[in-house]
């Protein structure tokens, strides 16, 4: 009799506590532990957000850097950050589990926040003795402590986390000079390679960080409701609208008040307040423990190991079918069927999930050219917004401020989608759905040529102006030309997130195998890493 095969991923029957014993899912309080995860994303876009969303500005400003390079070098940082979560989904589900690589996650995000205000610290306490090449022994002190030369392990202790605090809060009286060096010329290039090196460091810490929070954070939450329940399927679809709304209404907060802060205020202040939000979310989520569901796994097979005995399996079958058997090995062989089927019960599932996850690859490889109109709002369009005449009577709205009406789109237009669009569609279409996730990719693409269209019949128009007046070659001067005409294509690049992201996001879902479901939502992310870090990086490669 044939043996069944394990299934790569499987799902425990039983829900556990944190002490690990069984759950009754009928007194446990499932919405109580959905709204902590719900806040710990909450902070989590916050914190990524108050940095992505005005990092061209910050690199082409304090820190002097040219358009091309700054650009280039935040599509490779965000390339890797949607990488990563491939690695975080199988951290999480081989080794730590979802809760251990949540905590780590936020660590890591503080750990980040604490880097960043170190690294401006020293840059001014550096900046603030022009002309001289000595640094002070307090200054170096702080500097190797700051960074970890002595006493990494308290990093993530509460003491850590309060002199963190302390640190952004005190930032804000460090005056912020320009790097003028006199005519040490030497010193300064030294010295500003130093402080390059140490922020980009800062930079990739955030990567690791979101690498572990993408694939678990939501999947997490899904957790705390059973599906095989009527009633909590239901509240696990609610809860579904609701992270997604958290999520882009931390955005809203992210571009239109922290950016503000950043650009008219200062840089610390702006980079210290998602460290302590973050801070006070990692303990809210921990305060919330006894309240989750945890699924550990039936089996200690970790998914990608039985993904590599297959691949093994498979390769040692096809080195043999190159060598001719003898008597002896085709004896050996009879005698070893045994073994053989176990090979067979390990391959088994493993050329049907190889498939599935192939036929993924057609689409994945159309959307490439998507991701790098995705990455575009990030860099070149908040570039183009801050040359522009962004004054609304005395208050001038800042660059980045700007992509916060991707997110508005976005929170508008999903409900509209959601009640108005879909019910429309399904009386003139047989899909249950209305339309099918394929076509909600293709509309999302024809929005994405939309846009881009009228975004360059922007650039066409902000070029023709600055010619007129003479301003091509003075890149920090605002022309004549009014922050309004931008305004379209951050709307448009909501509405084209609506249909393709999200439809993206479902088909790679809903397309793999059920034990493969975290792998793959990491690679609909791996999309728009490759199409960010590797596409949008040759064109400024080509362009410049």
């Amino acid at each position: 009799m044939d043996v069944a095969a394990e299934p790569l991923l499987p799902q425990p029957a039983t829900a556990l506590d944190h002490l690990g014993r069984p759950v009754s899912r009928h007194t446990t309080d499932r919405w109580t532990a959905a709204v902590f995860i719900i806040g710990v994303e909450i902070s989590e876009r916050f914190a990524f957000g108050g940095i992505s969303g005005n990092l061209i500005n910050y690199l082409t400003g304090p820190l002097g850097q040219s358009t091309a390079s700054a650009a280039a070098a935040i599509n490779a940082w965000s390339g890797a950050a949607l990488m990563l979560p491939l690695l975080g989904a199988a951290v999480a589900d081989s080794w730590l589990g979802r809760y251990r690589t949540i905590i780590s996650a936020s660590l890591l995000y503080i750990l980040q926040k604490q880097d960043f205000m170190e690294f401006m610290l020293f840059r001014n306490t550096r900046i603030a003795k022009s002309g001289s090449s000595a640094v002070n022994p307090r200054s170096l002190m702080e500097f190797m402590l700051f960074h970890n030369f002595i006493d990494l392990d308290s990093l993530f202790t509460t003491c850590s986390i309060l002199l963190d605090c302390m640190l952004t809060l005190s930032s804000i009286f460090v005056p912020q000079q320009p790097a003028q060096f006199g005519d040490n010329m030497g010193s300064s290039a030294s010295w500003m390679g130093i402080h390059l090196a140490f922020f980009y460091v800062s930079l990739y810490i955030v990567v690791c960080a979101q690498g572990g929070h993408k694939p678990c954070v939501q999947a997490f939450g899904a957790d705390q409701f059973d599906e095989n329940d009527p009633e909590e399927c239901a509240s696990r679809s609610s809860f579904f609208n609701w992270w997604y709304f958290g999520a882009y209404g931390a955005n809203i907060i992210t571009v239109s008040i922290l950016n503000y802060i950043q650009d008219n205020i200062s840089w610390q202040f702006g980079f210290g307040i998602p460290c302590i939000a973050m801070s006070v979310s990692l303990a809210i989520f921990w305060l919330g423990t006894k309240k989750y569901r945890f699924y550990p796994p039936v089996s200690s097979k970790g998914l990608f190991e039985n993904i590599g005995k297959s691949l093994l399996a498979w390769i040692r079958c096809w080195c043999a079918s190159w060598y001719p058997k003898s008597s002896d090995e085709s004896h050996f062989a009879t005698t070893s069927s045994s073994k053989g089927d176990k090979y067979n019960r390990e391959t088994k599932y493993f050329p049907d999930d190889a498939v599935a996850v192939l036929k993924l690859l057609p689409i994945g490889a159309t959307c490439l050219i998507y991701a790098v109109v995705f990455a575009q709002w990030m860099t070149l369009f908040t570039k183009q917004a801050s040359t522009l005449d962004r004054w609304i009577g005395t208050l001038q709205v800042p660059a980045a401020t700007l992509q916060s009406l991707i997110s508005v789109s976005i929170v508008v237009f999903v409900p509209i989608y959601d009640r108005i669009l879909i019910p429309l569609a399904k009386k003139y279409s047989k899909n249950t759905c209305g339309i099918t996730t394929l076509q909600r990719i293709g509309i999302g693409l024809v929005l994405s040529v939309i846009l881009m269209v009228v975004a360059a019949l922007v650039e066409m128009r902000r070029f023709r102006v600055a010619r007129d007046y003479g301003l091509v070659d003075k890149p920090g001067v605002t022309i004549p030309m009014s922050f309004w005409w931008v305004v379209p294509q951050f709307i448009l690049s909501g509405l084209a997130d609506v249909f393709t992201m999200v439809g993206l996001q479902e088909f790679f879902y809903d397309q793999v195998p059920d034990g493969l479901r975290s792998l793959g939502l990491a690679l609909y992310l791996s999309i728009f890493g490759l199409g960010a870090s590797s596409v949008a990086s040759l064109c400024i490669q080509l362009t410049r």
